[in-house]
């Protein structure tokens, strides 16, 4: 068996005891297209039919020929006998976009579409071809940019979007290299995204330039390192995030989605390590925009929520407004009208 298809079965054992209808998210690039087709040929040993499979493929409109890629994409289903469905952004979702977070619109997009998708199709899983180099491209720029211990945990195997549907990332153990030598060997062409060459992009300067140099300052590939780092991290996450959650039931109160409440007395108590992540967990519980939120911003927050004097007023990214009243830090979303 291809190197390729052992690090896929190993990367679905979480379902292969009880395979449900898949969701396949097929950009039409390498490592989609070679996910689509290891599946079909793994098919057998995952006790799965044809008929439990579905391609969605998402049109973002960014390049003035994307419409070809999406061809490409129904080409391949055809080829491998799989439902096919498209979606394309629309003219308002365009033009409401912000240029300086296209990366992040067009993320939120997609998955707001598999997510769909999904539903509407009763499929159980989504499955993306996140690869090992994709982790280890993660984490590196999540290191660079300052992050906790949940970012250095960086993409994970399995997340579960709602109650009924998971996203599932079975390629994380599998080097892009290998994905090439699996297409090549079966003579399968795909879609070169040209974006995956343009230098402005801080990941791919990281893919394109950092990750090449470490490799030749080290001897060796440095992406099975930093992913092997990010696998440790994970097994730390069940037991990281339980205290968290414990510690934030203490000290914060949540009003209403866009208003968050930290009291210093109770919140001075919380162990220093957890302190930043209690206000991350509750960002997250909230659904306020991360983004630009770097881990300067998350210890701003501690010390705002411990020592900014009354009645002074602070901004973070996202349009959330800091503010210290009635012996406590309020966090606020702004709400435009």
């Amino acid at each position: 068996m291809h190197p390729f298809l052992q690090g896929l079965l190993a990367g679905l054992t979480p379902i292969q005891q009880s395979p449900h209808r898949m969701l396949l998210a097929v950009s039409g690039g390498a490592d989609s297209t070679a996910l689509a087709a290891g599946i079909v040929e793994l098919e057998g040993r995952l006790g799965l039919h044809r008929n439990q499979l579905t391609v969605a493929h998402f049109d973002h409109r960014l390049r003035a020929n994307s419409e070809e890629d999406a061809n490409f994409v129904a080409g391949l289903c055809n080829d491998l006998a799989i439902d096919f469905h498209v979606g394309k952004a629309s003219d308002s979702e365009l033009a409401n976009r912000k240029s300086d977070g296209i990366e992040a619109w067009a993320r939120s997009a997609r998955y707001r579409f598999l997510n769909e998708t999904a539903g509407m199709v009763g499929a159980r899983y989504i499955l993306t071809g996140h690869t090992l180099n994709d982790q280890a491209e993660t984490v590196l720029f999540r290191l660079l940019r300052g992050t906790g211990w949940r970012g250095a945990a960086g993409i994970l195997p399995i997340h579960a979007l709602s109650a009924d549907i998971s996203l599932l990332r079975p390629l994380l153990g599998v080097t892009r290299e290998s994905v090439l030598d699996y297409l090549k060997l079966n003579q399968q062409t795909f879609v070169a995204d040209p974006t995956n060459d343009s230098e402005p992009y801080t990941r791919n300067r990281i893919r394109h330039e950092v990750i090449p140099l470490m490799n030749d300052v080290m001897s060796r590939q440095s992406s099975p390192q930093l992913a092997r780092f990010a696998g440790q991290m994970q097994r730390w996450l069940p037991w990281l995030e339980t205290e968290t959650a414990r510690w934030a039931e203490t000290c914060t109160t949540v009003d209403s989605p866009n208003t968050l409440r930290i009291d210093p007395r109770l919140f001075g108590q919380v162990p220093e390590v957890f302190r930043s992540e209690v206000i991350r967990h509750c960002w997250i519980r909230l659904q306020w925009p991360q983004q630009k939120m770097t881990e300067a911003h998350w210890q701003q927050c501690v010390e705002w929520a411990l020592t900014m004097p009354a009645g002074e007023k602070r901004s973070l990214p996202g349009g959330i407004c800091a503010e210290t009243r009635n012996h406590q830090l309020w966090l606020t979303l702004k709400v435009e009208s």
